[in-house]
């Protein structure tokens, strides 16, 4: 099964050479964009959405936690697959060194420890980083019975109480980000299917914890960052040789970024509410899904905007993406700062509540 994921074909000539030759994404996507959304998740981790969500599975007690159905096949069971993953790794480099091949100059053994490194990193990042971050778990903070608060992570070389951030269980599945950076250039094809895979396996892995009132959502977002990060530095060290050249930034994931951007930046009380801690708030369900579906909203504008802003000259089009990051830039800012901002002002002329109401 290694030797055919692994297995190098020989492609066509074709007449686009960066795109042949590109092993890896570029530095933008695999290291700036998730180092910039982590630092965000820690600066003003979504309490008041962690909450939240939490309550929708807490019933005088977490149900899921002693589902022994539950527990055996969607907590312990899933933790083999990257033991599995990790053993065929390592067979396929014994096995071409026992055939003399040297193991950083044979191209299938470098994607192969590039694979077992990569989880292995992921596993003892997170496993230290719950450790002394001192972040409890749901089932420990007083707005669920326990005794600990909800408190951001503090970074130490320590050891702290509380070792939740960030989740475990969710790296079970986005460690197998491995697989994706190791087959990107090689078979791209496989390497999309097991970037959705590792994406949904992750999520599963998560959800599931999130359930049980082991984990809060930014925790598993946390971990699915610092694993994305791992991996595509691993790999940029064990394969960044094999082509020098690397992908542009195009324009359609450059439009993507963009929109998002302005969806966080452009609606900074909206995100203020989301970090809100104390334990009597929550968002209803309700209030969740219009919260979703103004954020949908929100990005869906800004994807049809940055789309049209691409369609003036370059020169133009350049000093108006600025212009308008600047100005996001600075209503955020002010909002997160001050507590004032232009979607304030707006909101207090109307009278228009918040889409927030307490939990009842």
């Amino acid at each position: 099964m290694l030797r055919q994921l692994l297995r190098t074909r020989r492609e066509e000539p074709c007449a686009s050479a960066p795109a042949c030759s590109s092993e890896l994404p570029s530095v933008f996507f695999t290291l700036i964009v998730p180092a910039a959304l982590l630092a965000l998740l820690i600066v003003s981790p979504p309490h008041a959405l962690d909450l939240s969500v939490a309550r929708l599975f807490y019933a005088d007690g977490w149900p899921w936690h002693s589902n022994p159905d539950v527990v055996f096949w969607l907590h312990k069971a899933p933790k083999a697959v990257p033991a599995v993953i990790g053993l065929l790794a390592l067979g396929w480099c014994a096995t071409k060194l026992a055939q003399g091949r040297h193991l950083l100059t044979d191209d299938g053994c470098r994607r192969a420890l590039c694979i077992f490194t990569s989880m292995a990193l992921c596993g003892i990042a997170v496993w230290w980083l719950k450790g002394t971050t001192g972040v409890a778990c749901p089932w420990n903070v007083e707005a669920f019975g326990g005794s600990r608060s909800v408190t951001d992570p503090v970074f130490s070389l320590s050891f702290a109480p509380g070792n939740c951030w960030p989740a475990g269980h969710a790296g079970t599945g986005f460690c197998l980000f491995a697989l994706y950076f190791s087959l990107c250039g090689i078979r791209p094809r496989l390497a999309r299917a097991a970037l959705v895979f590792a994406l949904l396996f992750g999520t599963l892995c998560g959800g599931v914890r999130v359930m049980q009132g082991a984990h809060f959502v930014s925790h598993v977002a946390a971990s699915a960052l610092i694993d994305w990060m791992i991996c595509g530095a691993v790999a940029a060290l064990f394969l960044g040789n094999a082509g020098r050249e690397r992908m542009r930034l195009s324009t359609a994931a450059f439009v993507l970024f963009t929109a998002f951007w302005w969806t966080v930046v452009f609606d900074a009380p909206l995100f203020r509410d989301l970090t809100v801690k104390t334990a009597d708030f929550s968002w209803s369900a309700r209030s969740l899904a219009m919260t979703a579906a103004l954020y949908g909203a929100l990005f869906a504008v800004g994807a049809a905007l940055a789309t049209a802003l691409t369609l003036f000259p370059k020169t133009l089009s350049r000093a108006l993406f600025i212009l308008l990051t600047a100005a996001g830039a600075a209503a955020m800012s002010g909002g997160l700062l001050y507590g004032m901002s232009l979607s304030v002002q707006l909101r207090r002329a109307s009278n228009a509540p918040l889409p927030i109401i307490p939990n009842v």
